[in-house]
């Protein structure tokens, strides 16, 4: 995980903890000081990767998922892409 998209990560996360819901791109966005073409990026790796989850209803609709399960989907993902080389 880059240092960007670890960033991006924390601060879903403290947001979620601190509000219940999660902050808008351009909330994302300020806070990372950044476009939202950036953050729109960042947040498909982050789901890729398996640390947040998003959903098709409603706004604000992105969700942190346990860090432990995120690293071992990351692990696998791996070791798939060093299997096709």
């Amino acid at each position: 995980m880059s240092p960007k998209q670890k960033a991006l990560y924390d601060y879903i996360l403290r947001y979620w903890t601190e509000r219940g819901y999660a902050p808008s791109y351009r909330e994302m966005a300020a806070a990372q000081k950044t476009g939202l073409a950036t953050v729109h990026r960042q947040i498909g790796i982050l789901r890729e990767v398996g640390l947040i989850g998003i959903t098709r209803i409603g706004r604000r609709n992105i969700f942190p998922i346990s860090l432990g399960k995120a690293l071992t989907n990351l692990s696998n993902k791996a070791m798939l892409d060093d299997g096709e080389k």
